[in-house]
């Protein structure tokens, strides 16, 4: 009798804890965990089950259940939604990755547009290329092209070119790749591209006071404009472990986005909100769409919105809500290396860095900038190291060092060319400032110079070895030890403070 009793309470409280109300958000976070292995899955194996547009309608039914009833025993339920709703995004996609395959090893004219800055190295210059249309019957697909042309000049971003070549293979994000094709035409944007054209007036402004190769360095930092770099100066931040600084990513807008944040908020939150915004979607619009752009304006835009509330973001959530978006907006950047190391890196800078940082400095003091720089390199690349020796089975010696002395002075430089671009028509003003930010531009090109010539640099392994990712284990026992030990808060981090 006292046990029968006793197991009827247990089922009571059992069925208390699973009905019992959650807060929203967290159905949110579970929809996007499963919209995350619902792509995944799609691309393991075959799932053209879920190519009916019924799937949408149950997970729609799933999700509607899940908001009028928000309850623990839910959560399966925003689970199974979120799969259905990333495979059926997957598999539209992969029906255009099918069409393109039937042209491999086919001599095929194609006409597409340039997504990215075209990239000149040697004699060859490579476009990234989508919105396609294949053949003569001038079908449109929805995927992405690699292309190598002999080299070509007057190539922009934005530009529709049309090729005729024997197409390969894709790799990576791409559905095929074409090595050599001819190029047949090319035709510019009709409106033109407003961003680009800003983008390339405000080079050529500052070009008048800032000397090659500085002044390319300085719009890599800037604009994320590195297409102009030397490729053997590109190849030694590569051996350095510097090459971030010069890609249009969440760091170049992050410091851009803080800047902004701190000015505007002593006229109001409003306009600090409104200008941040502003910002993003300017920098993203001139600096191209990419996987990782796409991680990164996401990801300010979220914690700007959130700042103005007075509210924040968890890591955690915040990572897993811009992955399922971008995912969503493009599945084929779960393939990508671009946007796997832009998460590996907010990873480090967002959750490992302030763990790291509560562990050694034991929340009574803050670290000074220096320190603050040395932790976050320290957990970005922790968590980019075993991709970095998967593919391509490298690793920088001397990234730490070198990254501690030219990462602080990135911000003045930015703010130094942005002010020569901007006053360009009064040359004593600008000719000051661009003489300002070419010293320490020059400075940078010596601690690149000096750590790239040294042979012991880097380290190599075998590329592609599975191996590599049981680093990633070991890191995260270390990381779940340091925060048990510190108790830290991870929503306590901020993106935009």
């Amino acid at each position: 009798m006292l046990v029968g009793g006793y197991l009827l309470v247990e089922n009571r409280a059992m069925r208390l804890m699973l009905f019992r109300k959650i807060h929203r958000s967290f159905i949110m976070v579970v929809l996007a965990v499963g919209i995350i292995m619902g792509v995944v899955l799609a691309f393991a194996v075959d799932c053209w089950l879920f190519s009916s547009p019924l799937w949408l309608l149950l997970a729609g039914i799933l999700m509607v259940i899940n908001f009028c009833k928000p309850s623990l025993v839910c959560f399966l339920l925003s689970l199974v939604a979120g799969i259905i709703i990333g495979a059926f995004r997957t598999v539209y996609d992969r029906g255009d990755y099918q069409y393109i395959n039937q042209f491999v090893d086919r001599e095929i004219i194609v006409s597409g547009v340039i997504y990215e800055d075209p990239e000149t190295n040697g004699s060859t210059t490579s476009l990234r290329l989508n919105d396609l249309v294949f053949g003569e019957d001038g079908r449109s697909v929805n995927s992405s092209l690699y292309v190598q042309i002999s080299r070509a000049g007057g190539l922009e971003r934005s530009d529709r070119v049309k090729l005729q070549g024997k197409m390969s293979a894709g790799f990576g994000s791409f559905a095929g790749t074409l090595y050599r094709p001819r190029l047949l035409s090319i035709s510019k944007p009709d409106p033109p591209d407003i961003a680009l054209r800003f983008r390339s007036s405000f080079a050529s402004a500052v070009k008048r006071f800032i000397p090659e190769p500085e002044v390319d360095l300085s719009l890599g930092y800037l604009l994320g404009q590195r297409r102009s770099l030397p490729a053997d100066f590109l190849e030694t931040l590569k051996v350095v472990g510097l090459t971030h600084i010069i890609v249009a990513s969440g760091y170049n807008l992050s410091v851009l986005v803080r800047l902004t944040r701190r000015i505007f908020r002593k006229v109001s939150r409003f306009a600090a909100l409104f200008f941040g915004l502003l910002l993003v979607i300017s920098f993203v619009s001139i600096t191209g769409f990419t996987p990782s752009m796409a991680r990164a304006g996401l990801v300010s835009v979220l914690a700007l919105i959130a700042w103005f509330f007075g509210r924040k973001f968890h890591p955690v959530k915040l990572l897993l809500l811009v992955a399922s978006v971008t995912l969503l907006l493009n599945p084929s950047y779960v393939q990508d290396l671009g946007w796997l190391l832009s998460f590996a890196s907010f990873i480090g800078v967002m959750i490992v860095c302030p763990i790291f940082t509560a562990y050694f400095y034991g929340g009574i003091k803050m670290p000074n900038t220096i320190a603050q720089i040395m932790l976050e390199t320290v957990a970005a690349q922790l968590c980019c190291l075993p991709l970095l020796l998967f593919f391509f089975g490298t690793f920088s010696l001397v990234g730490l060092v070198a990254n501690v002395l030219i990462l602080p002075t990135i911000p003045v430089t930015m703010l130094f060319t942005f002010v020569t671009g901007v006053v360009a028509i009064i040359k004593p003003l600008a000719t000051l400032t661009g003489w300002i930010a070419s010293k320490i531009l020059s400075y940078h090109v010596w601690v690149v110079d000096f750590f790239g010539n040294l042979t012991w640099a880097t380290v190599s392994v075998p590329v592609q070895n599975p191996w590599c990712f049981l680093l990633y284990g070991g890191l995260i026992c270390v990381v779940i030890y340091m925060k048990r030990k510190t108790n830290f808060r991870l929503i306590d981090t901020s993106v935009v403070e």
